[in-house]
Formats: C-alpha cells, structure tokens, sequence
C-alpha cells in the first residue's frame, strides 16, 4: 500500500503522554492507511508507555497485512528499546 501523510507518525513521547487521545487518534489513523512509519528521529526518549503504543501499533497493522517501520531513531531511543528487552523485536523494523 502507498504511504501518505496520514502513515507518517512524528515521535513525540511528552506530547504524546501529554495528550493521549490525540495520540491514538493519529495511531488509528496512520494503522487504516496500512502502513505506518514512526519518524523517531527527534525523539530522545521513550516511556514504557509509548513502547507499549508502538508494540501494539505494529501488531495491530502486521494482522491486518500492513507494514510498520520505526525510522531514524537515536541513540537513546535504541538504548530505551535495549533496556526494555525490545531491541530484537523492533530491530527487523527500524531503518
């Protein structure tokens, strides 16, 4: 499926923490189009919470046939990912 502006998540962990509707309006949205890229490249953090977002963004477009992607992610997002055990599962994903 082509991507398009709606695929695309900005990984925003305060925001998303902040406003957490608004954050699983635009996972909703971004999992309908089939295939969902996380931009995490301006992210220097992540929360338990949000992994837990993303784990359940990429199972839920994965079932449905979809594609998932983690993209650019920083060192410290990697380190989050490492700390939490979930290097391996994000790490056939992560460009």
């Amino acid at each position: 499926m082509e991507t398009d502006s709606r695929s695309t998540l900005r990984l925003t962990p305060d925001e998303w923490l902040d406003d957490p509707e608004a954050a699983l309006a635009a996972c909703r949205e971004a999992v309908a189009t089939g295939t969902v890229r996380v931009d995490a490249s301006e992210a220097r953090n992540l929360p338990a919470q949000i992994i837990q977002l993303l784990i359940s963004v990429r199972r839920t477009v994965e079932a449905a046939g979809g594609t998932f992607a983690l993209c650019n992610p920083s060192d410290e997002i990697k380190n989050s990912l490492k700390v939490l055990g979930l290097s391996d599962y994000f790490a056939e994903v992560t460009g």
